[in-house]
């Protein structure tokens, strides 16, 4: 399914099983099939207790299976705004931000790529 990706992006919610369990190991299949792989995951708020454990694990596993790992902190994100926001719209402007961060660093790549008509995995430490 992997095999001649140039990238693979992964986007995910962690402190349940499925986003948690599943994308670490996506993760290694797109770097193992020659990808860059690049993971953008959400982590839960604060009182989510035993998710944000989970949550903090799944890091600990992609930052070794992904080339980049982008974490957007729901309580973070939440915090930003006054208290009379609605929930949807604090969700939707996160959701705006993931998007735009995402886009910046495919540009990049991108860029890096038509720049140096190299291979698509570059040198992170070099980019």
């Amino acid at each position: 399914m992997l095999t001649g990706s140039d990238m693979v992006v992964l986007l995910a919610g962690l402190g349940g099983g499925s986003g948690s369990g599943v994308t670490p190991i996506m993760a290694r299949l797109a770097r193992d099939a020659g990808a860059v792989t690049v993971a953008a995951v959400v982590t839960p708020f604060e009182y989510e207790g035993v998710r944000n454990r989970r949550a903090d694990a799944a890091i600990d596993r992609l930052q070794r299976e992904a080339d980049l790992v982008m974490a957007f902190s729901n309580e973070e994100w939440f915090n930003r705004y006054r208290n009379d926001t609605p929930l949807f719209d604090v969700f939707d402007a996160l959701d705006r931000h993931i998007a735009s961060s995402l886009y910046a660093v495919i540009s990049l790549l991108n860029t890096s790529r038509s720049l140096t008509d190299s291979t698509f995995a570059p040198d992170w430490q070099s980019v």
